[in-house]
């Protein structure tokens, strides 16, 4: 179980800790008001501690129940006299489909997944992307509108394979023509699946797993530094959707391949999703990257250009 979701358990659990308080206050509430129905719920209780200490005596034997159903059809028609709710003294819980457990038919309640969302998009990295989703795209933006917006459904497809969504993606072309903006619609509509999703650029991944070797080879690393940069490297290695952008303009070290075909190489055989955008032709990955990354982007990615002028020089994408 990870950070995100020990927190959505926690909530969990404190929304079942206040729901058995508000069920408290209202029994002791309507004992206060109704001494016959308290006399009621404390005589049942006794009854039913009686049955179990004879139940656990008495193996096999046959326990008289009578009683205590006698006192529940007395309670029972109390309560309906008085106009007092039957299911008064049960929990109300905050959600009724999975009783606040968090699962619902043995898999996640979809309120288990809504608390999932702040703490994975307070993760992603799209915070440095606001004002930046499906909702604020518009085809004026770009030059060329029949070819994105065929993109833009390929996308929109794309997002609806998630969770479990196992196809890589690369969109290349020049600056400006909106391949990070598409990756980052694509990021924020994952994210509300409660997928894990990391988007950033190649320089500060390179980086990232630069800092977690240098960490984990020193002989006194900074903790909180080293379990920060944990975080983000399973998030690059195991992420449900992992977004690199700009592929292409890192600073080389001997690093840099290996680090790359580690990671391209880690997700493909656990079947995750990566989208990579990049202003390199596919013919000058080619020549850019040695053979063995520059097959994998080629062979195991479906590429898509992005073609037209520099959406950030359109007045409309300025005054969005």
């Amino acid at each position: 179980m990870d950070a995100k979701q020990i927190i959505a358990h926690n909530i969990l659990s404190d929304r079942r800790g206040r729901s058995e308080l508000a069920r408290d206050a209202r029994i002791a509430e309507l004992h206060r008001l109704y001494p016959v129905l308290r006399s009621f719920d404390e005589k049942i209780g006794i009854c039913k501690a009686d049955i179990l200490v004879q139940l656990a005596s008495e193996r096999g034997q046959t326990v008289n129940r009578a009683p205590l159903y006698a006192l529940e059809r007395g309670r029972g028609k109390f309560v309906e006299e008085q106009g007092i709710p039957a299911d008064y003294d049960k929990l109300i819980p905050y959600c009724s489909v999975c009783r606040d457990t968090g699962l619902a038919d043995g898999k996640p309640c979809s309120c288990f997944q809504e608390l999932l969302v702040p703490a994975i998009l307070s993760a992603s990295g799209l915070e440095l992307y606001s004002g930046i989703s499906f909702s604020t795209y518009r085809e004026e933006f770009f030059s060329k509108p029949d070819k994105i917006r065929s993109i833009r459904a390929v996308s929109e497809a794309y997002v609806a394979g998630f969770p479990g969504q196992t196809r890589n993606i690369l969109f290349w072309g020049n600056p400006g023509t909106g391949k990070t903006f598409m990756a980052v619609c694509i990021a924020r509509e994952v994210v509300q699946k409660s997928v894990s999703v990391l988007f950033i650029r190649i320089s500060d991944l390179l980086e990232t797993m630069n800092a977690y070797r240098t960490q984990m080879l020193s002989f006194s690393p900074d903790e909180e530094r080293l379990t920060a940069l944990k975080a983000k490297r399973n998030l690059i290695l195991n992420g449900g959707l992992l977004i690199i952008d700009e592929l292409g303009i890192e600073a080389r070290s001997p690093n840099t391949v290996a680090d790359l075909l580690q990671i391209l190489g880690t997700r493909q055989q656990l079947g995750l999703a990566t989208l990579i955008t990049t202003n390199l032709s596919l013919s000058d990955l080619q020549k850019v990257y040695d053979n063995r990354l520059s097959s994998r982007l080629l062979g195991d990615y479906t590429s898509f250009q992005f073609e037209g002028d520099d959406i950030r020089t359109s007045p409309r994408y300025r005054n969005r």
